[in-house]
């Protein structure tokens, strides 16, 4: 067989197996309490680490652990590093898996890579609860602002409850809105610790109906929440 042969059925097996042959570190750990307000550990919940090679269509268990008497649990594992493959956590109150207390899944380290999943970047998670979000206008730029909409876009709402939402001006600075009643998931704590925060995109108006302005209203990572807590979404425009 020639050089040239070799070289292209090396390639062509590289190729093939490309998912198998590298692997992305999930390593951190957290405390899985039963609100933010109790700090009451949930001890001996399971958790499953799955991954998925096929953007969900199916996933196969990587490995399982239990959280101690504090509550906390640790990774420390290796998942096939491919472009479609992802991996999400599923909590269990107990090893017979019959109640699913939550999911979340891994989330990038680099803004530049989606699939590089190998930090938990919240130190406590609190089981499911709702939160009353009140969107408020923290700043604005100079100008007239007559109308203002917003939809949110990035976060899980409470059964029930409407995403969109209108205000009739004039739009100022310090402004109040109607509250917002948000599910906290797991995976929302895991997001909003990390992510950029974004909960509700707005656009504004003139009084003409133009849109002359717009942006989001953004939750800060640094206030762990409890059922029934009340938090403020900060607006921050669009660049």
């Amino acid at each position: 067989m020639t050089s040239l042969k070799k070289l292209t059925i090396l390639a062509g097996i590289l190729a093939i197996t490309s998912c198998k042959l590298t692997y992305t570190n999930l390593e951190g750990g957290a405390y899985i309490v039963e609100s933010a307000a109790s700090q009451i550990p949930i001890e001996g919940a399971y958790l499953e680490i799955q991954s998925t090679t096929d953007e969900g269509g199916s996933y196969d268990i990587l490995a399982t652990t239990t959280t101690d008497e504090n509550g906390y649990f640790y990774f420390d594992e290796k998942s096939p590093d491919c472009f479609d493959c992802w991996e999400r956590v599923d909590v269990y109150s107990d090893s017979t898996g019959q109640i699913l207390l939550g999911s979340f899944e891994f989330v990038s380290a680099s803004f530049d890579n989606i699939f590089s999943p190998d930090i938990i970047h919240v130190d406590t998670f609190s089981l499911e609860h709702t939160i009353y979000a009140v969107p408020r206008m923290d700043s604005l730029p100079t100008g007239d602002y007559s109308d203002l909409s917003y939809a949110v876009t990035s976060f899980p709402l409470a059964s029930g409850v409407a995403s969109n939402y209108s205000v009739s001006g004039p739009i100022q600075i310090g402004d109040q809105f109607a509250p917002i009643e948000l599910m906290m998931t797991f995976q929302t704590q895991h997001w909003i610790q990390y992510g950029y925060g974004e909960i509700a995109r707005t656009t504004i108006l003139d009084a003409q109906n133009n849109e002359i302005n717009g942006g989001f209203f953004l939750k800060t990572p640094d206030h762990y929440t409890a059922q029934g807590d009340t938090v403020y979404l900060e607006y921050r425009p669009r660049d």
